[in-house]
């Protein structure tokens, strides 16, 4: 006696509910045998799952980059990777039918490099073909902070000898500057979007010392000589030199 084979008699669209490998918007053709929709919705599948990363995020601005954006693809359930498309703000940069690292050299200024991949695969046992895009990876230029001691505060050159440096400072930052004994001044430096310093705590005495600073403006550029913008510039010169090792903990 001939079996006969039970199959869907129309479309059937998931509407709203995961069940098993189905999801929401899937379409069960008309025909479809019914052990094979059982089999969909009792058997998880793993979709094929991508990303992309790099070394760097944030990057004082004027940096000339040189760095990777690499890549990695599990196909999981699904088939192997036929496409990769590498965009930077939105302009592919690579468009290969494999896994490429792209190497940016490129200086970074007021406008961010945004990356973001696409990846294409083909059917698996249980998964038909697609594609899907990754997580995105932005990388900055920012400004720094710059702080010292026994500096000088004329010019952006002087700014930028300063020795210590704090990329991207904000409101509410915190930096400390290490004094050895017999310095003769202290000195930092930050955006002028910035408000004016809160406090300048003496550390081994927990003072707000921050009325002994004059406050000056200069224009101090950005890495390799980036256009200069305005900057606040904190300085105290003592009477006498510091007559021993001391730490300033400032908070813009």
């Amino acid at each position: 006696m001939k079996q006969t084979r039970l199959t869907n008699d129309k479309d059937i669209t998931v509407k709203g509910v995961t069940v098993g490998n189905l999801k929401d918007g899937d379409v069960i053709v008309k025909g479809t045998p019914l052990a094979d929709i059982l089999e969909r919705i009792l058997n998880k599948v793993a979709d094929p799952t991508g990303s992309i990363s790099s070394s760097i995020s944030n990057i004082e601005i004027g940096t000339v980059l040189n760095h990777n954006i690499t890549a990695a693809f599990n196909k999981n359930d699904g088939g192997d990777l036929t496409g990769f498309v590498l965009r930077r703000n939105s302009v592919a940069v690579i468009n290969a039918t494999a896994l490429q690292t792209y190497n940016e050299k490129a200086t970074i200024g007021n406008t961010a490099f945004s990356y973001q991949a696409t990846f294409s695969y083909g059917a698996g046992a249980s998964l038909p073909a697609g594609s899907f895009t990754s997580n995105t990876v932005t990388i900055t230029g920012r400004r720094n902070a710059f702080y010292g001691v026994n500096g000088t505060v004329t010019t952006s050159a002087n700014i930028r000898a300063f020795t210590g440096k704090l990329l991207n400072p904000a409101n509410g930052s915190s930096f400390t500057i290490d004094i050895p004994a017999g310095a003769t001044s202290v000195e930092f430096a930050y955006p002028d979007t910035l408000r004016d310093v809160t406090t300048v705590r003496h550390v081994e005495t927990n003072f707000d010392v921050k009325e002994v600073f004059t406050k000056t403006l200069v224009n101090v550029e950005g890495a390799n000589g980036f256009t200069a913008v305005g900057y606040k510039v904190y300085r105290y010169t003592p009477a006498v030199p510091f007559s021993a090792a001391q730490k300033y903990t400032i908070t813009i």
